[in-house]
């Protein structure tokens, strides 16, 4: 077994006190590596939470009552506190397998060049497994054999086409946050992907491919996450495109390819969901900030027309099709 003389501190937020957090702790106190700390952020810190809680309040290190302010900020001040060499951020529902830890805390301890290892990771329901092997979805690491750990070169280039919130199934390595830090306060979320790329100036991104977390969906939410993160993601294409100096010409074609297929993407999405003033905006929108293509003339000509037959069932039943459940998960992860 790994040497344990180097704490992680696992940072949890959370609006859940049931079932999926419950999870979530028993995955981190089943850890083979067993130097460990635990903060929890939630909603409301009051007593009723610590009841609900039950016999893990005795292995929170330190609860903070998120209230008004952004992950971000949570997320700075947790670290002020935290006392470990490695940490990682976790969301109600996220599983780590029980050798997670231990290899990637072995990952960064032999690879003193990296900032952080991530892993590739499951996505649940209550069902069951609904998505695997996302690695793999993204075309990426094809040539790396199952298991394999290494040092990504195109890390820039995997951060553009991926967008994927890292954070739950990545290990970062404080030394770096403390050189590189803190999270941009006035971030609403704390997947800060321009901290990532200060890092990578010096240091390097490590990846294990391998299945060693899993990360609860839930279907219910599909309709809200959905638009959220597409939005969301083109926000952080049209940020990394105009105000954020990456360093290399090539991923400005990457990067306005991608704007245009999730542009596309989303208002498509509003028109099929009746949302067809939202759609109008988005296809102005585009056509203004980028180029105007008979692709989006079409789809502002078609946002003009509401979708018949409003009284049936088509609202429910797209929102089953595995299609937009896929689609989903590919914007959240």
């Amino acid at each position: 077994m790994l040497h344990q003389s180097e704490k992680t501190t696992f940072i949890i937020f959370s609006r859940d006190s049931g079932d999926l957090l419950k999870n979530t702790f028993e995955s981190i106190l089943n850890q083979t590596y067993k130097n460990i700390e635990i903060y929890l952020v939630v909603n409301d810190a009051s007593d009723k939470l610590k009841e609900k809680l039950g016999v893990y309040k005795y292995k929170i290190n330190f609860t903070f009552n998120q209230k008004h302010y952004s992950r971000a900020r949570i997320l700075n001040e947790s670290l002020k506190m935290a006392t470990g060499s490695y940490f990682a951020v976790l969301a109600a529902g996220d599983v780590w397998q029980p050798g997670a830890l231990e290899q990637k805390v072995a990952f960064l301890e032999r690879n003193e060049k990296a900032f952080a290892v991530c892993s590739d990771f499951d996505v649940f329901n209550k069902t069951g497994i609904v998505k695997d092997s996302f690695f793999e979805f993204k075309d990426f690491f094809k040539d790396k054999q199952n298991g394999e750990s290494f040092l990504v070169d195109e890390a820039r280039s995997y951060f553009i086409n991926s967008c994927q919130k890292l954070f739950s199934m990545m290990l970062i390595r404080n030394e770096a946050y403390l050189l590189h830090g803190p999270f941009d306060d006035g971030m609403s979320g704390y997947a800060d992907f321009d901290l990532f790329f200060r890092m990578l100036g010096n240091y390097k991104l490590g990846c294990i491919k391998k299945v060693l977390v899993g990360k609860f969906f839930d279907p219910h939410k599909i309709s809200y996450y959905l638009n959220y993160n597409m939005k969301e993601r083109i926000d952080y294409l049209d940020y990394l495109l105009n105000d954020f100096a990456i360093g290399k010409k090539k991923y400005k074609k990457e990067l306005k390819n991608k704007l245009k297929k999730n542009y596309f993407s989303w208002i498509t999405y509003l028109i099929k969901n009746d949302e067809t003033v939202e759609a109008r905006v988005a296809a102005v929108e585009y056509m203004q900030k980028y180029k105007v293509s008979p692709g989006f003339l079409g789809l502002f000509i078609k946002s003009l027309f509401s979708n018949e037959d409003k009284n049936s069932n088509r609202r429910y039943n797209y929102f089953k099709m595995d299609q937009l459940q896929e689609e989903l998960l590919k914007l959240n992860y």
